[in-house]
């Protein structure tokens, strides 16, 4: 597991604030990457990615 998520899901399991990590996948093409980080930001409202872990692509 990479370091930023592992220190992501402790901070989740502890009941501390953060504000959302959005991991993406090394061998992923960057074009489908942009697409799916604009379709997460159309898609939530402000702070709703809060305490959330999103692996892309998705």
């Amino acid at each position: 597991m990479a370091t930023i998520t592992r220190y992501a899901y402790e901070r989740i399991t502890a009941g501390e604030m953060m504000p959302g990590v959005i991991e993406v996948s090394t061998d992923a093409r960057i074009g489908q990457v942009i697409d799916d980080i604009l379709l997460l930001i159309d898609c939530c409202f402000d702070g709703e990615l809060a305490g959330q872990i999103y692996y892309l692509p998705f």
